[in-house]
């Protein structure tokens, strides 16, 4: 058995620079997963591992988000806690909230009309890449939406 092996053990005392050879192996491991996870192939990896994972443990799955999320908004002080986070993020972001505001009214007012998104979806979102000009708008579906602002983080 080498010293290594008898110091982890427990054999032998664990000396200064053994300890920090151990922690700055652990830390160097750690950033080479933490790199590996956000990878495309570690993505993959962990997608095939979740989706084996719920098959084999299918009453820990939801079985429908639809329900659940339409018992969740029967729930007492549901409307009250939305309407407060509502007003938050408005205070938050005036901005935003006054671009968004314009792209209602010029909608209603015919001044803007809903686009197409790239993927050819007619159901469209519209999304400001500046909220300084709140009528330069892109028009994109829900999905596109989604990854663009997952893109950007």
């Amino acid at each position: 058995m080498s010293g290594l092996r008898l110091r982890l053990s427990g054999k032998l005392p664990l000396t200064e620079d053994i300890k920090l050879c151990l922690a700055y192996d652990a830390k160097a491991n750690a950033i080479a997963c933490a790199k590996y996870a956000a990878s495309p192939k570690g993505k993959a990896s962990r997608k095939r591992r979740n989706k084996r994972w719920r098959k084999r443990h299918p009453d820990y799955v939801r079985p429908n988000v639809k329900e659940q999320s339409a018992r969740y908004r029967k729930k007492p002080g549901f409307k009250e806690y939305m309407r407060k986070a509502a007003a938050k993020w408005r205070a938050k972001y005036p901005g935003k909230r006054r671009a968004h505001v314009k792209v209602m009214i010029a909608i209603k007012g015919g001044k803007l009309q809903r686009g197409v998104c790239p993927c050819g979806e007619t159901k469209t979102q519209a999304h400001h890449d500046d909220y300084r000009k709140p009528l330069e708008v892109r028009w994109l579906c829900r999905d596109c939406h989604m990854k663009l602002h997952r893109k950007r983080g």
